[in-house]
């Protein structure tokens, strides 16, 4: 669900994240990037960020031609932990109602725990736009 790309470089990638950690030394990036071994973070600048405001990682791996430059965008990681939480209890809230609903139906009575399927469902698909 994360949008993610690749570019292919020309160089080793020793060079490949020297270079990457030289254009993070700039000025304008200051407070901005973070890096680690061969991964960075790219973030919008502070006095821009919001609790939305997307991120993006940076990582260098070997390739046969060099290297490879793989980058992810993603939301902040509490963020991201709040979607998959949401997703997670919406999920088992839905496979509980259709349990319910099925014991119900079995013990001919009301099924309405089966409501759970049709409300879970538009729950779920708007979490996965707004992620």
């Amino acid at each position: 669900m994360r949008p993610q790309f690749s570019v292919e470089l020309p160089v080793p990638v020793d060079e490949a994240v020297l270079r990457l950690r030289e254009g993070l030394e700039a000025p304008e990036l200051h407070g901005s990037s973070m890096a680690a071994g061969r991964s960075a973070d790219l973030l919008v600048d502070r006095s821009e960020r919001r609790v939305w405001s997307p991120r993006l990682t940076v990582r260098i791996d070997d390739s046969p031609g060099g290297s490879i430059m793989r980058c992810r965008f993603s939301p902040r990681p509490d963020v991201w932990t709040g979607f998959m939480f949401v997703y997670f209890v919406v999920v088992i809230l839905i496979v509980f109602g259709a349990t319910l609903g099925y014991v119900q139906q079995v013990s001919d009575q009301a099924a309405w725990g089966y409501w759970a399927v049709p409300i879970g469902l538009p729950i779920i698909a708007c979490i996965h736009v707004a992620s």
